[in-house]
């Protein structure tokens, strides 16, 4: 087990939780959000000459079938310092 774990779990043991085993989690893993992300980015690419496919057929298969409403190529932190604010983006 990660000792980020281990702390995480000493800081609940010391609030009063002691149940162990997970809660009922409401949404998506993280892990399904990164792939669903590098999917599209890689798809957005390739999609209408390999496979024969429109961007709109793509986008309509992310939001219904995926339930996707928006998918961004980079996330950016809510709360940028002031060294975020001075480095160059690409």
């Amino acid at each position: 087990m990660d000792v980020k774990n281990i702390r995480k779990w000493c800081r609940e043991f010391a609030v009063g939780h002691t149940e162990i085993h997970d809660e009922e989690r409401s949404r998506r893993s993280s892990i399904y959000d990164k792939i669903v992300v590098k999917l599209s980015k890689s798809c957005m690419k390739i999609g209408g000459s390999l496979w024969m496919i429109s961007t709109f057929w793509f986008l309509r298969v992310l939001s219904e079938k995926l339930q996707y409403w928006k998918v961004c190529a980079r996330w950016v932190p809510q709360m940028l310092t002031e060294d975020h604010k001075q480095q160059p983006t690409l």
